[in-house]
């Protein structure tokens, strides 16, 4: 086994959605996965081409309800930005992800996954995350102080190596102590699907996120447990998109 990066990602909702028998929704969510899966098939045989394996390293899998994507440490930033791409696609459908990034022993070869790593990850989805959040370990976050630099002073500063900037765009630190993937996206494809929800820019982008959460707020109310990570999700769209013009903050 190798020491590999893996992100374990539980997609919020979809079992509400295979018990009201709701097929057509399913197979449309479906597609966004068999894409991650695919595309990075065909990014992996053009490296293998021009003889450049060592520089893709990234597996995706998928199984029901959860997705699973490692690579090399070398490749963090494609993995971060693999994953805030798959939350966008689920964002258009009202589904949250919420999951476990860690750093350790891994198999993970096709559909074939195994390691300390991966119980971990699975660990910190299911007994940390609680909210649509994407926990980043500890070891990694120690990982990425290591061969980066420290995080806290990424964090602070608006300028430096893009790796740092990336950082601080992506990382948070909340109000419990873990560190967690930034849930929302810094930009967004203005591709045919986003065109076909009237999503034209960034902006509009974000107005059709508000409206989901809002959405998800009010049909769980009754469910305290589960509307409690609503109101989470609300709380951070709220700190996050304050400056951004046009956009009021949501009701909580």
């Amino acid at each position: 086994m190798d020491n590999r990066i893996i992100a374990f990602l539980d997609i919020l909702g979809f079992k509400k959605l295979v018990a009201d028998n709701q097929e057509e929704l399913l197979l449309k969510f479906i597609s966004p996965l068999y894409f991650a899966e695919e595309s990075n098939n065909d990014q992996k045989t053009q490296y293998q081409k021009f003889g450049l394996d060592e520089l893709h390293t990234r597996e995706v899998t998928f199984f029901s309800d959860s997705i699973i994507i490692s690579c090399e440490f070398k490749e963090i930033l494609h993995l971060i930005s693999h994953v805030k791409d798959l939350s966008a696609a689920f964002i258009k459908y009202g589904l949250f992800l919420r999951g476990g990034i860690t750093y350790g022993e891994l198999y993970h070869k096709d559909r074939v996954v195994f390691g300390s790593a991966m119980n971990e990850a699975y660990m910190i989805e299911s007994e940390h995350a609680i909210y649509p959040r994407i926990i980043i370990s500890d070891n990694l976050f120690k990982k990425i102080e290591c061969e980066i630099g420290p995080i806290s002073e990424a964090l602070k500063s608006a300028d430096g190596p893009y790796e740092r900037l990336m950082l601080k765009n992506n990382i948070f630190k909340d109000d419990d102590g873990f560190y967690f993937l930034n849930p929302f996206p810094n930009s967004v494809p203005i591709n045919a699907a986003h065109k076909q929800l009237g999503i034209n820019s960034l902006n509009d982008f974000i107005v059709f996120l508000k409206a989901k959460i809002e959405q998800s707020m009010a049909e769980n109310r009754a469910d305290k447990k589960i509307a409690l990570k609503y109101f989470w999700l609300a709380s951070n769209f709220n700190n996050y998109y304050l400056d951004v013009k046009g956009i009021s903050a949501i009701e909580i």
